[in-house]
């Protein structure tokens, strides 16, 4: 299987995305050699029970070669999902998988073959005008953002004497956060000022006038609950209401005690986390070049993490 995956990697830039490939296996060469060997030996001694015997089994390599091709008709990777995550987790990825034909396709598997990380094959089964999602871990433990360019879906399906494959050549991004390690927000030597803004969102009611909704999380006051919405839509929803200021915390690299540059990373993706989970208003300041001005929310969180990673 790896001089397979080898070959895939020198003829990679000839290759079409979604197009079904097809080579002997190495114990697909051992029965064709074998055959052939019979083939001339039938020939060579006129002996026709050898002759039968070598028909036959070009008969049944002709019909493998067929079904392992036609295994992967109709298959396609549709999607690949990658969600940010912090360093020191299992990277999970998912594949979505489409089979569009009407028939059920066992025996297949996926596999990244990437320069900077490769996995194992997962195998599975698809039935018919299925859509599945198959789960497969990244080997990485670093920040920083990276990218599957060559995704591959293939069969040996039945007998293994066949190697059929396609490709997905999408490149796919995603990003490893710095792990939240560090002091906490109450230990923190970080500065709090005062800052105006147009209106600040507050999860509480009868704060100046209504703003937005967002999702409830656990440990909120149910008073600020939209019970309407809840009422109509079956959504939890919280009512946000605006005001004139409110404190910000002033995130910078140069706070962090820790002398080595990635336990500082990590001391202000843990700061972030902090700040984000008690709703609070924050800016960033990594270098001089490197500043994200004052908000709060997920936009503003994955964007501070993810100047994070990159640098």
């Amino acid at each position: 299987m790896k001089l397979f995956h080898h070959l895939e990697k020198k003829i990679y830039p000839l290759l079409k995305e979604h197009q079904t490939y097809i080579l002997p296996s190495l114990n697909g060469m051992i029965f064709i050699m074998t055959n052939v060997a019979l083939l001339l030996m039938g020939l060579i001694y006129t002996n026709n029970l050898i002759l039968l015997i070598a028909f036959i089994n070009a008969s049944v390599l002709f019909t493998i070669l067929f079904v392992t091709n036609y295994n992967l008709q109709g298959l396609k990777i549709s999607e690949v999902v990658i969600a940010p995550q912090f360093a020191g987790d299992t990277v999970i990825a998912e594949c979505i998988i489409e089979n569009e034909s009407p028939l059920e396709r066992p025996g297949i598997c996926i596999k990244v073959n990437d320069k900077k990380f490769i996995t194992s094959s997962i195998k599975f089964e698809i039935k018919p005008h299925q859509r599945i999602k198959i789960p497969f871990s990244l080997p990485i433990s670093k920040r920083g953002v990276y990218k599957i360019c060559r995704l591959s879906l293939y069969s040996t399906y039945p007998l293994g004497l066949f190697y059929a494959w396609k490709l997905l050549k999408k490149e796919i991004e995603f990003y490893i956060f710095p792990c939240p390690l560090g002091l906490s927000l109450i230990e923190s030597p970080l500065e709090k000022i005062e800052v105006d803004t147009d209106y600040v969102k507050k999860a509480r009611p009868g704060s100046d006038e209504f703003q937005e909704h967002r999702q409830f999380r656990v440990g909120e006051s149910y008073k600020s609950v939209d019970w309407k919405i809840l009422a109509r839509k079956k959504q939890k929803l919280t009512k946000l209401f605006g005001s004139s200021s409110s404190n910000c915390i002033k995130i910078a690299l140069d706070k962090c005690p820790q002398e080595n540059i990635e336990n500082k990373l990590s001391q202000l993706s843990k700061w972030i986390m902090e700040c984000h989970n008690e709703d609070l208003y924050w800016s960033l300041q990594i270098s001089k070049h490197t500043i994200i001005s004052t908000n709060k929310g997920e936009r503003h969180y994955k964007d501070c993490l993810k100047a994070l990673a990159t640098y």
